[in-house]
């Protein structure tokens, strides 16, 4: 913890999370807060020409809530004496006469000292009900002439003149296929992967709040509004599924790419396996035995064609739409290997990087040990049942059906979800889909960033290895200097997981 700046120690302390005895500081778990060091790093101040209207705004951005009310947008907070300093300097030292008060969480004030409940923000304008708020100027819409459908929607209740849009949506939001034919001429396959993800994990809070009011049933009276909205949330979801589906087909040729260097390695490594498992069927050629691009893209049309049927390409929108999660179409070899070639597999790929894997910290490590042939498929994901490669979609975020538990209680919880949607063939990514998993981010162009931590960690708690205080696998990245490639989890400790489906 000697990383850690004296700013960074002191709110640790002052939330807890400090421990005397060991002299440490509890980072598991720690997610960004408004008020935290980095958020408070860099701000601005926002101050109306006229009225009451302070903000302070945060680093963070739209990661936290409430960002733009930071220490509660009062300078004193930030330094005492700053307050009047700052109104002294921009001509307002009426404002020392406003009396403080801390808004609660989705309250924001006006110009004139009201205080206004709101939806979200969205550049610096809050959306409430009938009512938008920029720069502590209230706008307000006719109850009497318009149908809320949206904080950004309203529709003449007459159904006679325009309806209103505001901010995002008063664009034309929706993706038209000229837009894809423009990005493919401009951008070379990764940008507009990159693209095309981008604009489904950053939903757009009104597309999220229309989405979740237009599955309420009972709270809205007006069957006729009830009908609109849904109508609307439709055509969002309708569009974001229409760019899930290009995305996985346009992602087909780099889950090929992560396939082909996993399957390459194990084939020189351990051509028995290959033989078993790898080898097209009527083929006896040990240099024919991977997959050739055509075949491949005859597998996953396939696939494609069973998820739509099972309902899982619905649920992959569905995620995107509440939770803001991308999945990443994953090809791996339906093989079993050797922990020592899983090992290897993940030395290879750290050097690709230009770092050095740590494998169980260094201690002797759990994979290395005798394992039987059940525990080796398990590591590896072999399904006798399948073909010669194995389809799967896998989040960029730690799922929140989980949560942050232990084993025996993530068990559990899978348990009951693969109970309550079985078509969509819930699983714990083996080691052998990580790998695959990390070598097909890389070949996006994805593997990087400070958040790759969250995005590519796998805790396999559905296997346990070790005797004595038990274990599970976990395929661990670290974004600073070194690749923990294949490390641990203690069963009985709290932590995050991440489930694949298809």
């Amino acid at each position: 913890m000697n990383t850690l700046s004296d700013s960074w120690k002191t709110y640790l302390k002052t939330i807890g999370r400090y421990d005397q005895d060991s002299d440490s500081y509890n980072l598991t778990g720690l997610i960004p807060a408004r008020d935290d060091p980095y958020g408070t790093s860099s701000m601005s101040v926002q101050i109306s020409r006229n009225g009451t209207h302070v903000s302070i705004k945060n680093r963070y951005n739209h990661t936290v809530s409430n960002p733009d009310n930071t220490l509660d947008s009062n300078l004193d907070n930030v330094a005492y004496g700053l307050r009047q300093a700052v109104f002294s300097l921009v001509g307002r030292e009426d404002l020392m006469d406003k009396t403080e008060v801390a808004l609660a969480k989705g309250y924001i004030a006006d110009n004139n000292g009201g205080i206004h409940a709101y939806k979200y923000e969205e550049n610096n304008v809050y959306y409430g009900e009938y009512e938008y708020i920029s720069n502590g100027v209230v706008s307000t819409i006719d109850r009497g002439k318009y149908y809320m459908i949206s904080p950004q929607i309203y529709v003449p209740i007459s159904q006679e003149g325009d309806e209103i849009r505001l901010g995002y949506r008063k664009f034309d939001y929706e993706i038209k296929d000229s837009l894809f034919v423009e990005l493919r001429q401009q951008y070379d396959k990764r940008e507009y992967i990159r693209w095309l993800g981008l604009s489904m994990v950053n939903v757009d809070r009104d597309i999220r709040i229309l989405h979740e009011s237009s599955k309420i049933e009972g709270k809205e009276k007006d069957s006729h509004l009830v009908k609109l909205r849904q109508e609307y949330a439709k055509r969002d979801y309708d569009n974001k599924r229409k760019v899930a589906i290009e995305y996985l087909r346009e992602s087909f040729e780099f889950s090929y790419k992560g396939y082909n260097e996993i399957a390459e390695h194990i084939r020189w490594r351990e051509p028995a396996s290959i033989e078993q498992s790898l080898l097209k069927r009527g083929s006896q050629e040990a240099n024919d035995s991977l997959l050739t691009k055509e075949e491949f893209g005859e597998l996953f049309e396939a696939k494609m064609l069973e998820w739509q049927e099972s309902g899982v390409l619905d649920y992959v929108v569905e995620r995107i739409i509440t939770h803001g999660e991308l999945h990443t179409l994953v090809a791996r070899p339906n093989v079993t290997v050797s922990a020592k070639s899983l090992i290897s597999l993940a030395n290879i790929f750290a050097k690709n990087l230009g770092y050095d894997a740590i494998i169980d910290d260094g201690k002797r490590s759990i994979f290395e040990e005798p394992r039987t042939d059940e525990e080796l498929a398990q590591l590896s994901g072999f399904n006798p049942d399948e073909g010669a490669v194995i389809f799967s979609l896998i989040p960029n975020k730690y799922n929140a059906d989980l949560g942050y538990d232990t084993v025996e209680r993530q068990v559990q919880i899978l348990d009951s979800l693969k109970r309550q949607s079985p078509n969509l063939k819930y699983k714990v990514p083996s080691v052998l889909d990580a790998l695959t998993f990390w070598q097909t981010l890389k070949a996006t162009g994805q593997f990087n960033g400070p958040d790759i931590d969250e995005r590519s960690k796998i805790r396999h708690f559905n296997l346990i290895l070790s005797p004595g205080r038990p274990r599970v696998p976990y395929s661990h990245f670290y974004g600073c200097t070194r690749i923990r490639g294949l490390s641990i989890s203690y069963v009985e400790c709290a932590d995050y997981a991440r489930l694949s489906v298809g």
